[in-house]
């Protein structure tokens, strides 16, 4: 049995100790049988699978109605993977698989009787799991394909932001031949970066050497980072632009990563509804860069015009101006090639 396997039957039992009457013939539910009937297997607790659930559903989710968290999780993926276990619930309680429902599956008692904890756990699970926009009672808990594949260990990024988005490379990096000076503050804005909030700005002209420098501090920082090209991500209508950055979100969220905004500039240009003449950073910044702050993931800005983020940010910015490539500097790095 696989670790995805093991989530599911985990849910479908805890399922059936509420309703174990309910669950009327082999012939009615004939895959979750199957998956009920293979014998338990000690849990390899290094597995990636099992790492991955464990940062989702005990990490992301710590705090009150974190055992009802990660129930939920475990109903979403198995609603997902299993068809019949979103039956057997329909079948058993007249409704869907929801938050509730998790909530008595985890033994946590009436759901009612701690709202404030419930709340807290139920925004929690929005992180990561799609389509938990209505209220906590009759709204389904279903996991997608990409929440699936990431709990499995794949590492392909969301296909709507295969064009716009990317991982660094990581592993050894080109050599800098110029402007290793500007690496250990980078390195240190990353770390402030990620652990209070402070927004990193880059500002210079393309091919300063912008990109090269944010990753090599990131490598130095042991920090991934999540690029998305705001050229691409510009020009796209605004509900898919919304869907582009909530996938963002979510996969810096899956690799604990820096999402960095090349280009950002590129935002000046795109039309605005109405009479909105509001600067485009204001517009870029709550946009883009705030729903990721808010929810505790590190943002960089690389423009290469002048920008001005401060205004906006309400919190500290790190702000590099990175100059062209002075005649010495262009020297130094012709003779490293």
């Amino acid at each position: 049995m696989n670790e995805l396997d093991r989530i599911c039957a985990r849910a479908a039992a805890d399922f059936l100790a509420l309703y174990p009457k309910d669950f009327v013939s082999a012939a009615d539910f004939p895959t979750l049988n199957r998956l009920l009937g293979v014998p338990a297997q000690p849990e390899d607790e290094r597995s990636l699978p099992r790492l991955r659930f464990s940062l989702l559903a005990e990490e992301y989710c710590a705090g009150p109605g974190q055992q009802a968290a990660a129930e939920a999780l475990r109903c979403a993926v198995a609603s997902f993977l299993y068809p019949e276990f979103t039956l057997l619930v329909q079948r058993c309680t007249g409704g869907v698989c929801d938050f509730p429902l998790a909530w008595r599956m985890a033994g946590c008692g009436s759901l009612w009787a701690a709202p404030d904890d419930a709340s807290e756990a139920f925004a929690r699970l929005r992180l990561f799991l799609p389509g938990l926009h209505g209220g906590m009672a009759g709204t389904a808990l279903a996991a997608d394909e990409r929440l699936v594949r990431y709990i499995a260990g794949g590492d392909e990024i969301d296909a709507l932001l295969a064009d716009v988005a990317h991982f660094a490379p990581q592993g050894e990096l080109p050599p800098l031949y110029a402007r290793q000076e500007l690496v250990p503050p980078l390195c240190e804005a990353l770390r402030r970066a990620r652990e209070s909030g402070e927004l990193i700005h880059l500002e210079g002209g393309m091919g300063c050497g912008k990109r090269l420098l944010l990753r090599r501090a990131a490598a130095q920082a042991d920090i991934t980072l999540l690029e998305a090209d705001c050229r691409l991500l510009a020009a796209n209508p605004l509900e898919t632009l919304w869907a582009m950055l909530d996938s963002l979100r979510r996969e810096a969220l899956f690799h604990g990563a820096c999402v960095c905004f090349h280009a950002a500039q590129a935002f000046a240009d795109r039309p605005q509804p109405g009479a909105d003449t509001a600067a485009w950073e204001k517009r870029f910044f709550h946009l883009c860069a705030a729903p990721l702050l808010e929810n505790g993931i590190p943002v960089c800005v690389c423009t290469d015009t002048p920008a001005w983020l401060l205004p906006w940010a309400g919190r500290p910015v790190h702000k590099l101006n990175v100059a062209d490539y002075s005649r010495a500097e262009q020297i130094q790095l012709w003779a490293g090639f």
